[in-house]
């Protein structure tokens, strides 16, 4: 064989490998761009479905913050209704102390009677005006606290004088001052502090609403 044939052949070998190479590359270069076209789509599907839920969930946040208010006052407003009427329950029974006090004293008994209704309505009536003034304001209201308070505190003379007179136990009395006092003190108090509480989740409710 010629030199010639030689060179040829080595530069046809030379020349296979190449395009083998060239091939086992372009074959390398499109499989990664596959991967690449797949990884990008499948990347690209995952965004999409977060600005979705993203999207969602802003959507459902705003949908919260502007109805929790509201259901927080209603809330906050049955719950201070709920109080009012938990402590009317004291005044009662001291009420119906009193009056049968002053049935054992001679005293007719429809005449206690009357009295401690009229007692137990006034209570009732400042109690929710109190509540009332309190929503109103959105927090402390000075006049009608001051009324509920003078209305919760006029037994507490009668009872102290009645034990005095010996016309009650000493036990007696304090045992229905702590049962007036456990039921009504918690009524005046909450009619306030939750309007209070409202107007703070109010207030956050505008701070987050401004900040957006």
């Amino acid at each position: 064989m010629s030199n010639t044939e030689e060179h040829y052949q080595d530069a046809d070998r030379v020349a296979r490998a190449v395009e083998e190479e060239n091939r086992r590359r372009r074959d390398t270069r499109e499989m990664e761009m596959g991967r690449l076209r797949r990884l990008h789509a499948e990347e690209a599907a995952d965004d999409r479905a977060l600005s979705r839920y993203a999207r969602t969930m802003r959507a459902i946040r705003r949908h919260q913050m502007g109805q929790t208010p509201e259901r927080v006052r209603r809330s906050l407003v049955r719950l201070t209704a709920m109080f009012v009427v938990i402590s009317v329950v004291g005044p009662m029974l001291t009420a119906v102390f009193v009056a049968d006090l002053t049935a054992q004293q001679g005293v007719p008994r429809w005449v206690g009677l009357t009295l401690a209704a009229v007692y137990v309505l006034s209570f009732s009536g400042a109690l929710a005006w109190h509540a009332r003034a309190c929503w109103s304001n959105g927090g402390r209201s000075r006049a009608s606290t001051a009324v509920a308070w003078a209305l919760l505190l006029l037994p507490v003379p009668v009872l102290l004088v009645a034990a005095v007179a010996g016309w009650a136990t000493w036990v007696g009395v304090l045992v229905i001052l702590v049962v007036l006092f456990i039921l009504a003190t918690p009524g005046i108090g909450m009619s306030c502090e939750l309007p209070l509480q409202y107007e703070q989740i109010r207030s956050a409710k505008k701070l987050d609403d401004e900040s957006k």
